[in-house]
């Protein structure tokens, strides 16, 4: 078996063609690609889905999870083969060469079974290490729907890691079809007793118990006082790694921002979150990049731009239905969950639900609403109610009480601005003009 890692690095500067999945496709020379499938091409043409025009760029680097198929030379297949048959057979060359050897193997696993594969306090890693000697290790970033582990060791080593591994992802995946079949059992029995419980599943925008349930995140509130540290933090710290973007046209979509911001020269995206309500855009939007700069380079361009510079589906927008100008800032999400290591120094997640979370329980006085709840990446000591990693509120309410969620944003934005004026005070500092 030949891996898509291997497949790709066997094809390195040869012709490709990359098809994504919005159905535009690139043709050109692969220059490189990492253990993530994130491709860079040189002498690139780019034809757009509706294929009526192209346009050639020197170079472009395009995010694995937006990749459909490659398409490569009829010899590559036989080619890589060919190299994984010779290093494994070098790898074979005798007792004392193989305990020397070095062999790196990366899998991708999903998100919701690689805690099988670490186990409780690192327990179930550690054993499978000693088992097969193979080093493992599983990367950190939790934003991604999949994590990547990586096996390095000699080539018996890590074959071992392995076919341990796929036992184990495959025992976690019975577990979670096993759950999902108790859960459907037990509504069916719910049903047929004459009610529908579905706490468990409600989905955020959804409904639980005739209840509307619906997100707000704590960038969608007005800060006035947000900390603006002049002049040694003015772009952020390393690990803002995202912004948030206010004031888009309500027809932009996620690929309109993305081209805008190729443009822009913020091309190394992660990921574009548009925030909507009942499946109609709120004109905001997350965007994630892998690197610190890229996102300061986005925050700068983005800020105080015209939302009528950005191109909606091909089409330009006419500027008297767009008026406005767009706000960009480091994602206070990102800071809130963060913790002490922000550009805060402070635990703006526990300042935010008060002691035994009685901060949302006064969102809830204040506005009427029937049920708030506040969440995100690492909370689930608070009560967990969906995996969405940025910091929100989920409200529940009756569909004729969708007035009282812009009182509940008031009230946290009230929260929210204590919150901050706390921090400059403590700090000593002032605030600078404008959102970092």
């Amino acid at each position: 078996m030949v891996l898509p890692q291997n497949l790709l690095k066997a094809a390195a500067h040869g012709p490709v063609l990359v098809e994504l999945k919005s159905g535009d496709s690139y043709t050109g020379t692969l220059a490189a690609v990492d253990n993530l499938m994130n491709i860079r091409l040189e002498d690139v043409v780019h034809t757009p889905r509706a294929e009526q025009r192209f346009e050639r760029l020197p170079e472009c680097t395009i995010r694995g999870q937006f990749v459909k198929f490659i398409r490569f030379p009829d010899d590559i297949m036989d080619r890589a083969a060919a190299e994984d048959a010779s290093t494994r057979s070098r790898a074979r060359g005798g007792a004392g060469a193989r305990g020397r050897a070095g062999h790196t193997v990366n899998l991708t696993v999903p998100a919701n079974v690689v805690g099988a594969v670490i186990g409780k306090s690192g327990e179930s890693i550690k054993r499978l290490s000693l088992e097969t000697g193979a080093r493992i290790e599983v990367s950190k970033d939790d934003r991604d729907t999949h994590r990547t582990v990586t096996l390095s060791g000699n080539p018996d080593a890590v074959q071992r890691a392995v076919d341990a591994i796929d036992d184990v992802i495959s025992e976690a995946k019975k577990r979670l079809e096993n759950r999902a079949d108790k859960r459907s059992e037990r509504r069916a029995r719910s049903r047929s007793r004459g009610y529908d419980r579905r706490d468990d599943d409600a989905p955020a925008d959804g409904r639980s118990d005739g209840l509307v349930v619906e997100k707000v995140y704590v960038d969608e509130v007005d800060m006035p006082f947000r900390p603006h540290f002049l002049p040694e933090h003015e772009d952020g710290l390393h690990t803002d790694l995202e912004i948030f973007v206010r004031g888009l046209p309500r027809q932009c979509a996620e690929r309109d921002l993305w081209e805008h911001l190729y443009r822009l020269g913020a091309t190394d995206v992660k990921e574009i979150l548009l925030l909507r309500r009942q499946k109609v855009s709120k004109g905001m939007a997350y965007v994630v990049f892998n690197r610190h700069d890229h996102a300061v380079l986005a925050k700068h361009k983005l800020h105080g731009c015209p939302a009528a510079a950005l191109a909606c589906g091909g089409q330009p927008v006419n500027p008297a239905d767009e008026p406005g100008f767009l706000l960009a800032r480091f994602s206070e999400s990102e800071r809130c969950i963060n913790g002490r290591q922000c550009v805060y120094g402070t635990d703006m997640v526990g300042l935010l639900l008060g002691t035994r979370g009685k901060c949302m329980e006064q969102v809830k006085e204040a506005s009427g609403l029937r049920k708030v709840q506040l969440t995100g990446r690492s909370m689930r000591s608070f009560g967990q109610v969906d995996e969405d990693p940025r910091l929100h509120m989920v409200v529940y309410y009756e569909a004729h009480e969708a007035d009282r969620v812009q009182k509940a944003i008031e009230v946290w934005g009230e929260q929210l601005a204590g919150v901050h004026r706390e921090i400059v005070d403590k700090a000593g500092k002032g605030r600078g003009r404008g959102p970092p």
